[in-house]
């Protein structure tokens, strides 16, 4: 199983490092494809809103996503935290495996994750 990310600072990419995955995909323009099933990792955009590369990569790839993790700073986003993960869920009808406060070290945030390779 692929895992596909998006990343807009340095958390999710230490998440990523600290996965230790051989099979990873970063998102650099949203017109990526892929040709077997892989699990999303995302951040939010703004006001809790699907980061724009995001929503371009699932509208050619989400039949192939078995499912999706956010990760968020919730003393930052208080109001919004983790909110993409309901509108993809919402907008693609796809299972949210988790919802992440992390700044990408966390062993119960990693654990979480390997569990769905």
């Amino acid at each position: 199983m692929k895992l596909v990310y998006a990343s807009s600072g340095e958390s999710i990419e230490r998440l990523v490092k600290n996965l230790k995955l051989n099979d990873v995909l970063k998102l650099s323009s949203g017109n990526e494809e892929v040709d077997d099933e892989f699990i999303l990792l995302t951040y939010n955009e703004d006001e809790g809103e699907i980061p724009t590369i995001v929503k371009n990569f699932l509208d050619n790839n989400a039949f192939l996503c078995s499912g999706v993790y956010t990760v968020d700073n919730i003393l930052e986003h208080p109001y919004t935290f983790n909110s993409a993960s309901s509108k993809i869920e919402e907008e693609y009808d796809l299972e949210i495996l988790g919802k992440f406060d992390d700044d990408g070290d966390d062993e119960d945030t990693i654990e979480a994750i390997l569990k769905s390779f």
